[in-house]
């Protein structure tokens, strides 16, 4: 086993979309399932970060670590993970990226040179994709720091602890669903392949 653990964010409210990220189905299963039958494929320890309102959802509620704060955006859910399994570094995935592939957590992986954090920064994007990201246990004091000073922002925390920024090998791969219509393109996009 290695020494970092696969965390799959699904905690938010999906107010935009209307409909639980995390049980839309794109390949045949739950997404959620997906992306944790790609984790565990990997070799990691896989855990679910959900909100309390979403437990009953799921049915391995021995895999679900339950937002110590709620709504305060992804970072509550690292923040639960690293206080769960402190001496544990996470690979973190959001449940709205449909197109992440083994080899596009694999390519992460491989791309470790002992950076605190190492993450996926596109071409088209503005700002790097802190939801598909390697987290180490290193930076669990500046999260929690963060935390209790209620700044929630994962770009900000990028630019303040040494981070490594790499391509990914196919820019479709970072794409989020956060509305109908994101979730009408990737299903066409889907169904096209």
């Amino acid at each position: 086993m290695l020494s970092i653990n696969g965390l799959i964010l699904t905690g938010g409210k999906s107010s935009r979309l209307g409909q639980e990220k995390a049980f839309i189905n794109y390949h045949g299963k739950p997404q959620v399932m997906y992306l944790y039958d790609l984790l565990q494929s990997l070799g990691l320890d896989v855990f679910i970060s959900c909100n309390p309102d979403q437990v009953t959802s799921f049915q391995r509620t021995d895999r679900l670590l339950i937002d110590k704060r709620e709504f305060i955006g992804p970072i509550g859910g690292i923040f639960t993970a690293m206080s769960a399994q402190p001496d544990r570094d996470w690979l973190v995935v959001a449940c709205d990226m449909p197109m992440i592939s083994k080899k596009t957590l694999q390519h992460l992986l491989d791309h470790d040179e002992g950076q605190r954090i190492i993450t996926y920064k596109s071409k088209e994007k503005a700002f790097p994709e802190v939801l598909l990201t390697i987290y180490k246990k290193e930076i669990f004091p500046a999260i929690r720091q963060a935390v209790e000073n209620e700044n929630y922002s994962l770009q900000r925390l990028l630019k303040e602890v040494e981070t490594r920024f790499i391509a990914p090998e196919d820019e479709i791969t970072l794409v989020n669903v956060n509305t109908a219509e994101d979730l009408a393109k990737i299903n066409r996009l889907i169904k096209g392949k």
